[in-house]
């Protein structure tokens, strides 16, 4: 099941991010005004925020709902690999913005930016 069709509160993630292809664009149309919908982030502003500080980060790919045991990082890089994944986490919390569209507007914005 896509969690983008449940009642779960989706958390900021990256659109098929599995794909070969994932999208570039993408459309949000807001079919009907609920007061209990809230804005997004963006990521984009907060990943060169985490490469400002952290200079040694040259990629990453976050989908938190989806999130394992990083078994492919040697155990030496862990420490460092939770320190980074704990910054991102704090320039995330700190570089909120909230936008609510109204009934019947759409947004268009490239994921992949």
């Amino acid at each position: 099941v896509n969690i983008a069709y449940t009642s779960e509160r989706l958390k900021l993630h990256l659109d098929l991010a599995y794909y070969e292809s994932p999208p570039g664009l993408q459309l949000l149309h807001a079919l009907r005004y609920d007061a209990t919908v809230q804005g997004g982030l963006d990521f984009v502003h907060m990943r060169w925020g985490l490469r400002y500080e952290w200079r040694q980060v040259t990629a990453m790919f976050w989908s938190p709902p989806f999130e394992g045991v990083p078994t492919r990082i040697p155990a030496e890089k862990l420490p460092a690999y939770y320190a980074a994944y704990r910054a991102l986490d704090e320039i995330i919390q700190e570089n909120v913005i909230e936008f609510k569209l109204k009934q019947g507007e759409l947004v268009v914005f490239n994921q992949r930016r």
